[in-house]
């Protein structure tokens, strides 16, 4: 930890001597180097991606939608985008991408309150997903070829309970075997 912290804060590291004729370009770099590299060109490409307000521009393909309805949905998707944070999120997901050279994101719909039926806002959230949480086909070159994709949720039982009492209809959760079944765990916070 210590050292990740002394790299973090921009100590220079010791670079072992190595032999000059066994050496390739790369590794007298000290480790300095990665992370100030990763966030300077997170930021460039992070400035290029949002230095326009609004950075996205509705318009009418078919042009039978007037200015004013196109001008109110800039705006909702401005709320919706203050409102889920985005833009946080997206420098997390480019920095995540200029380190590996790819990220998974995932864009669930959202609501507030949560579980409300009659919610004050929706919007599609951007959640930056790592890449211990994600599975796919190990024996492919490209990610779009995969056969299966998918992520591993770990919830707590506490979060059981709100997405079990969030469905009134019970389509998804039957809320006694929630009950029945987090009541073999012990405590269930």
């Amino acid at each position: 930890r210590e050292l990740f912290m002394r790299m973090y804060n921009g100590v220079p590291m010791v670079v072992p001597n190595r032999d000059v004729r066994n050496s390739d370009g790369l590794s007298r770099i000290p480790a300095t180097i990665t992370p100030e590299t990763v966030e300077t060109i997170a930021n460039a490409i992070y400035t290029m991606m949002t230095s326009a307000e609004p950075n996205f521009q509705a318009l009418s393909l078919t042009g039978d939608v007037s200015e004013s309805d196109l001008f109110k949905i800039t705006n909702l998707l401005r709320f919706q985008q203050e409102k889920v944070k985005f833009k946080r999120k997206l420098m997390k997901a480019i920095r995540t991408c200029v380190l590996n050279g790819t990220v998974f994101v995932e864009n669930p719909w959202v609501s507030w309150p949560y579980g409300s039926s009659d919610p004050v806002w929706e919007a599609t959230d951007y959640i930056v997903r790592p890449f211990s949480q994600m599975f796919w086909a190990q024996t492919i070159n490209d990610l779009e070829t995969s056969d299966f994709m998918g992520t591993v949720d770990v919830v707590t039982p506490g979060q059981v309970k709100a997405l079990s009492s969030a469905d009134t209809e019970g389509y998804a959760w039957v809320a006694p075997n929630v009950d029945f079944s987090l009541s073999h765990l012990g405590d269930s916070n």
